[in-house]
């Protein structure tokens, strides 16, 4: 699991990497623990997991596919949401 969880906090800083290049104030003193903490104490099938279920598209390219693109275009670099956007987009193409 600690695996899981060190990939989880790359993405996260990722995003927030992102976030503050785009000069928007995310309202806490910790982001990234209180994104931690939240995710954990969550108690439901995320709708990604529902979606690859059904054998559904998901929402990947809105998310972390986004924060790809989106980092892209200003030099940032982000190869754990590229790993996970190629990872999950892979798996939306196997029928299982």
């Amino acid at each position: 699991m600690a695996a899981l969880d060190e990939f989880q906090t790359h993405i996260i800083e990722e995003t927030l990497a992102l976030v503050e290049a785009r000069g928007v104030r995310i309202p806490a003193d910790t982001p990234l623990q209180e994104i931690k903490q939240y995710c954990a104490t969550k108690f439901h099938r995320v709708s990604m997991l529902q979606h690859l279920a059904r054998g559904r598209p998901t929402e990947i390219d809105a998310l972390n596919g986004y924060v790809v693109t989106e980092s892209r275009k200003l030099g940032l670099c982000c190869p754990y949401s590229e790993s996970l956007t190629a990872l999950i987009k892979g798996r939306e193409l196997r029928r299982d």
